[in-house]
């Protein structure tokens, strides 16, 4: 396939709105440098793909320890995925400090306390006008 499209889950097909060649990145230590395609994705921002990872050749996976060892111009990697145990809760005031210093965040889904504290007068008013949108999901949502 033309890596300049890509093909969705659904088995849906998006074209490139363009190419960044050359691009140095680090992840989690290692570098790596690669053509990115710029596709309109929603949910994340980079995506290393079958295109990335045919150039590893033979890859170790192992999901019980979240890891992928392989190797890349000689040297032997290991990427390990997020445990709960790497995982550290900000509040708003830290998450806003934390980005002027330019911290990565990710944010993922986490077994949470059973309540909550109470939120701010205005954050409450926002929650309360906008209950539709803030409301628990009882379908999909709009194709």
């Amino acid at each position: 396939m033309d890596p300049s499209i890509a093909k969705k889950a659904n088995g849906d097909k998006l074209s490139s709105e363009g190419k960044c060649s050359n691009t140095k990145l680090s992840v989690q230590g290692i570098p790596i440098v690669i053509d990115f395609y710029l596709l309109p994705l929603g949910g994340c921002d980079i995506v290393l793909g079958t295109f990335w990872l045919q150039t590893l050749g033979p890859i170790v996976w192992d999901f019980s320890r979240l890891s992928m060892k392989f190797s890349l111009k000689g040297n032997s990697y290991t990427l390990t995925g997020a445990t709960t145990k790497d995982i550290s809760i900000l509040d708003c005031d830290s998450l806003e400090k934390s980005s002027k210093r330019g911290v990565i965040v990710s944010l993922c889904s986490i077994q949470g306390p059973d309540t909550y504290p109470t939120p701010h007068p205005l954050l409450q008013k926002v929650l309360n006008d906008f209950h539709d949108v803030f409301s628990i999901p009882t379908g999909l949502p709009p194709n």
